[in-house]
């Protein structure tokens, strides 16, 4: 298992995708006697992975079979962050892909979805554009390609997606979407909006389940984290973990709102709470400074050497050395290799963390430069930004260096900050940033 980021959105297969987004299984309300856990859910998931698998072994070249086997294994991927679910849905989407392309986007938008749960986005994007074009530029589909264009800042391409298919916008699927290009664009009051009209239509529908109820308000919750409204962020969190318990979204807004308040004993017992469902590389980097500030050094050590394996990150690597999947130099059906795409990196967020935290500056500087080669969105640009001004702020081999580390930082934040986001995270990041000034020469 690898850690996955929990300030991006999840999905939910034929309703919405975002990254890291996988198919559900809708929740079957537990007996009051039974509470819902993830082992129960596990066991869940588990019988529809060997309904489905039962059925392939009957048909092995049914295209329709083996991509509800990928939404069975998505839906365990995305519970727990399960990257050997991930890439058993993968294996069966192509399977699907591989037995008939004609009339299968059902196959290619669960590719999609694969991949984006495996952190691979230029490959999403392929497999985003297959389904577009296998479903006709079907509204869901072209909806998941804009979800994808949105993860890899290609923020053009978004647009003028939007504007050739506006019937993209209308379902809550689209809503939601939109709700993340409004946020990014400095628009929070419209990205709210869109959310809450997106929630009714689907109440409207009757088709608002535990677990699709607690996907949009988690959603709702960080839009309002992001944008400074504490209150309204915590009402959400606390609605969306009434319909899924499992929202472990949730759950780490929760423990950022502590972490923000400095109340560090809950954002220990929130992060532990959230990393039992599935760990999270900032919620666990969150804990680690909590623990280091109640003087729990032994705890945070401990911890640390668990971050730092589970994002394959070792002694013996070096500053740029980030994990990917499958054997070095695989190539993958569409000819790609492993080296060029398949990384499923956390370097955004680990190296978040190692700034806040004033370690592993140098480090922390590759590893959110390699982030930006893949996505260049506002939050990559925001963390390349925070973790270079960090390097050159404190760490003395970079001092020496001069304050070309200062100029690339106050670059990059300035892009961050270009669509006019009103991120409270990034906007103090500017203001530190640009407010620095170059160190006077000896």
């Amino acid at each position: 298992m690898k850690l996955h980021t929990s300030f991006l959105a999840t999905s939910v297969a034929g309703a919405f995708l975002m990254t890291g987004c996988v198919a559900l299984v809708p929740l079957k309300k537990p007996a009051e006697s039974a509470p819902l856990t993830k082992e129960s859910r596990l066991v869940e998931l588990q019988k529809a992975i060997d309904f489905n698998r039962s059925r392939v072994e009957r048909d092995p070249n049914g295209a329709i079979g083996l991509a509800m086997l990928s939404e069975a294994y998505l839906a365990v991927a995305r519970l727990s962050d399960d990257d050997s679910a991930a890439i058993q849905a993968e294996d069966a989407a192509r399977r699907s892909l591989k037995a008939r392309t004609v009339n299968n986007s059902r196959a290619a938008n669960r590719l999609t979805e694969a991949l984006l749960a495996q952190h691979r986005f230029v490959e999403a994007r392929e497999s985003a554009e297959l389904a577009a074009k296998l479903s006709g530029n079907d509204p869901q589909s072209l909806r998941q390609l804009g979800d994808v264009l949105l993860e890899l800042g290609a923020y053009d391409d978004f647009n003028l997606l939007v504007k050739t298919y506006p019937e993209v916008t209308k379902t809550p699927e689209g809503m939601a979407m939109m709700s993340r290009w409004y946020e990014v664009s400095g628009k929070p009051e419209s990205s709210v909006l869109m959310l809450n009209t997106a929630i009714d239509l689907v109440k409207d529908s009757g088709k608002l389940d535990g677990e699709i109820f607690g996907w949009y308000q988690a959603q709702l919750g960080w839009t309002h984290l992001r944008n400074g409204d504490h209150e309204s962020a915590r009402v959400a969190f606390d609605s969306a973990l009434k319909g899924n318990p499992l929202e472990r979204k949730a759950i780490a807004g929760l423990a950022r709102l502590a972490f923000e308040s400095k109340d560090w004993e809950q954002v220990v017992v929130l992060s532990k709470r959230a990393n039992a469902i599935a760990p999270l590389t900032d919620v666990m980097g969150w804990e680690i400074i909590a623990l280091s500030e109640l003087n729990r050094q032994s705890e945070a050590t401990v911890l640390m050497a668990e971050i730092k394996r589970l994002n394959d990150i070792g002694a013996d690597k070096g500053a740029g050395a980030l994990h990917s999947h499958g054997e070095s130099g695989a190539m993958h059906s569409h000819g790609h290799s492993d080296e060029a795409e398949s990384r499923h990196t956390h370097g955004r967020l680990y190296s978040q963390f190692l700034a806040d935290a004033g370690r592993d500056l140098e480090f922390a500087h590759h590893a959110a430069e390699e982030d930006l080669q893949w996505r260049k969105d506002i939050y990559a640009y925001d963390a390349f930004a925070w973790a270079t001004y960090r390097f050159w702020l404190l760490d003395p081999v970079a001092q020496i260096e001069g304050d070309g580390l200062l100029t690339e930082a106050k670059v990059a934040i300035k892009k961050a900050m270009s669509l006019g986001t009103k991120d409270v995270l990034i906007l103090a990041h500017a203001e530190e940033i640009l407010a620095a000034q170059p160190r006077k020469k000896q």
